[in-house]
């Protein structure tokens, strides 16, 4: 069980005053956005998956604890797929349980469904909201440093993503997956299920991001164990 009475912070005096009762994640993530300088008002984009559910979750923990107030921003891609509007619901639900406000941004028509036109179309729509937090991880930015050098980029686009990136924050960056679903089973222990809904087009392997994600690292893993992290390390 990663919750403590008291974790201390040496170099975070103020903050380990707020830890009583607090996991490791989130005193972690409190850190971090401390360290970023955010203030008031930060809007959080949540598609309804593992990851960005988590950090919902635990920045409704936070938020009491600070003087931030977090917006839930869902975009919706348009169309009528069942999937979308299962995430969408979901997230609502989901930010009324936790009492964090919700919006939803719907494009009109159905965005193409690639990578790139998706990702475009929510850059354009929440930029406008000048901080917005994102839930990537580690293994995302591995990743999305893996298709950068299959892709052809220079040493100079392997740095990609950041922690405070202009009105980008990605609080975290240096967590694994491993630790959001440690995490959820602790949240499971005392009670609480973290429940998200799965968007069926990330097992498809013909987008080169699932293909490495599904494919080639566990397969790099199993022939050497912990070479995920090190490759990491070694492109950081």
């Amino acid at each position: 069980m990663r919750y403590r009475a008291m974790e201390r912070l040496a170099s975070h005096p103020s903050i380990s005053v707020q830890c009583r009762r607090m996991h490791r994640l989130e005193i972690r993530t409190l850190k971090i956005l401390e360290e970023a300088g955010l203030n008031g008002l930060q809007h959080v984009a949540v598609s309804g998956g593992r990851d960005s559910i988590c950090l919902m979750h635990v920045l409704a923990t936070l938020q009491p604890r600070r003087r931030w107030q977090f917006k839930i921003v869902h975009v919706h891609h348009g169309g009528s797929s069942s999937y979308r509007q299962a995430a969408t619901d979901h997230v609502s639900r989901e930010a009324k349980k936790l009492n964090l406000e919700f919006l939803q941004i719907r494009s009109p028509v159905a965005i193409r469904p690639d990578e790139a036109s998706l990702r475009r179309f929510r850059m354009e729509v929440l930029a406008p909201f000048g901080s917005v937090l994102f839930a990537h991880h580690a293994k995302d930015l591995l990743e999305t440093r893996l298709m950068r050098l299959i892709r052809g980029t220079g040493p100079q686009g392997l740095p990609s993503m950041r922690i405070r990136q202009g009105w980008k924050v990605r609080p975290w960056l240096d967590v694994w997956p491993a630790e959001l679903e440690s995490y959820i089973q602790d949240k499971k222990e005392l009670g609480t299920r973290i429940q998200w809904v799965d968007d069926p087009t990330n097992s498809d392997p013909r987008h080169l991001r699932n293909w490495i994600r599904g494919e080639w690292l566990p397969a790099l893993q199993s022939q050497r164990p912990g070479s995920e992290k090190r490759l990491a390390a070694s492109l950081a």
